[in-house]
This record gives C-alpha cells, structure tokens and sequence, in this order.
C-alpha cells in the first residue's frame, strides 16, 4: 500500500500532518496505526523484543519470537513437543519511507543493458530501489527510529571481529536510505500431464 507523501528539500524543517490534504493525513495516521499494530513495525517501541536471529545452515534468518505459554498444568516434554514442531515465522518488516529517485532501478526491465560481472542473464537482475526519510512530523521520527533498530539488527547478526557490515543501509550516516531489491523471477519445476483421456 502507498500514499504519494510531499517531496521536500533536503534541511527543511519537518512538516505537520495537518498541512496535508485531510484524507492524505486520515490514510497515513491510519497505516501507521495498522503498522504499530501489527508485529514487526521497524518503528514499534518494543521491536527489539520481538524479534531474534536464528540459525538456518549456515545462514541466520530473522523470525518473530515466540512467546511461550505461562501454563504450569503442561509438562515441559509436552511444550518440548510443541516448539520443536513449530516452525518459527518469518519477520517481515515494515517502514514508511519516501521513495528516492536516487538509484532509483525498480523500471520492468531494471536498467539491463547486457551481461555483467553481476548479472550474467537478464533472470539474475534485481530491480532496486531506496526509500529515504519522510519530511514529516511523527513519520520522520519513525524513520529514525526504525534506522536505529535497523543498525541494532545488523550488529546482532555481525560475525564478531568485522567491523564493516553490509546490509540494507546506504547513504552517508547524516541522512541514511534503506535499500530495497526484489528478484524478478523465481525457480519454480512445473511438471505438466498431457496424456490423452479416453
């Protein structure tokens, strides 16, 4: 879901939500309501508590915390039995950024000119785009909440002793942007039947 949000010059100061048009302001008071409602809002007060890595082969995915039941009537074999079958759910985190038409890449074809060191087919390329901080009274300061709890997430999944981490931050450190890239196609095996019926 998107709401056109008012491009403003960089160094402005930050506008009201009552400056826009009622219904605009109505819409984003209301996603940000739904958002801070649901579990992982970037912006959320208690995300961090929300959140954790976990181990997954080699790699580490970010699922939502699962919260245990207080019930002392259930044996701990029983709860044992239950966490191991229940597959923890994926965080899928949520922001409200403005668009940037810097490295702006998220075009049908996302500016593919031909095989790279990168991209060596046209089904690696992976249009992209970056969402930066809206001039906004609470929706900004959301956005620098969420850079923060961003950062947090990044130093939690760091090996340890690398100090350079790469992630979905770009920008310099006074006014960040949160990269986002998304795959144009996926695998899939689709197995057909064309045997003729009688």
């Amino acid at each position: 879901m998107s709401f056109p949000l008012p491009l403003t010059p960089p160094n402005t100061p930050a506008r009201s939500l009552t400056s826009l048009h009622p219904r605009t302001a109505k819409n984003l008071l209301d996603a940000r309501q739904r958002l801070l409602d649901s579990s992982a809002y970037l912006a959320h007060p208690n995300f961090r508590d929300r959140v954790e890595w976990v181990r997954d082969g080699k790699a580490h995915k970010l699922v939502m915390k699962v919260d245990k039941p207080a019930s002392a009537s259930t044996s701990t074999a029983d709860n044992d039995d239950e966490n191991s079958s229940s597959t923890p759910e994926m965080a899928i985190l949520s922001v409200i950024v403005i668009i940037s038409s810097d490295n702006f890449w998220m075009s049908s074809d996302a500016g593919w000119r031909g095989p790279t060191k990168i991209t060596k087919t046209f089904a690696q390329v992976k249009p992209s785009c970056t969402g930066e901080r809206p001039n906004l009274e609470t929706l900004g300061d959301d956005f620098d909440i969420a850079i923060s709890n961003l950062k947090w997430l990044q130093d939690q999944a760091a090996t340890h002793g690398f100090r350079e981490k790469k992630g979905p931050l770009i920008g310099n450190p006074g006014m960040p942007r949160i990269k986002v890239r998304h795959t144009l196609f996926e695998v899939s095996f689709l197995s057909l039947d064309f045997t003729a019926r009688s």
